[in-house]
């Protein structure tokens, strides 16, 4: 789990720009963080390969640690992961994704006919 970073708490992550360490092997079908090209490249990655995106990065500057974010196709301040500091999404990602699938779940059971009382105690279930 991430340690909060108190030094760091009010100071904003940089562009994406900023943090790639080789901004140029995107061309290349390589990693713009490693530079390697033996990993996948997801497209929606920005450059960042499948290995590079699972890891915690450290600004050298700032001490800051960062994560890739699925959700927000960037780089997201580690602390913003919470408890569940090496999921694939950050809490903010992962509380709009919950909050997407109990909306579906609610449409595909008024589409498909459940009684409004059953559709009503899907939300006090959440």
């Amino acid at each position: 789990m991430c340690e909060p970073d108190p030094k760091n708490d009010h100071v904003p992550v940089p562009e994406f720009r900023q943090l790639v360490n080789y901004p140029n092997a995107k061309h290349f079908a390589r990693c713009v963080m490693c530079n390697d090209d033996t990993h996948k490249i997801p497209k929606q990655n920005k450059g960042v390969c499948t290995s590079c995106d699972e890891g915690v990065w450290m600004l050298l500057n700032s001490g800051m640690q960062i994560r890739w974010c699925k959700g927000c196709k960037n780089f997201k301040k580690w602390i913003s992961f919470g408890i569940k500091g090496h999921s694939t999404k950050c809490e903010r990602c992962r509380t709009q994704q919950a909050e997407r699938y109990a909306l579906n779940k609610k449409e595909r059971a008024i589409d498909a006919g459940v009684p409004a009382e059953v559709v009503e105690s899907l939300d006090k279930n959440e």
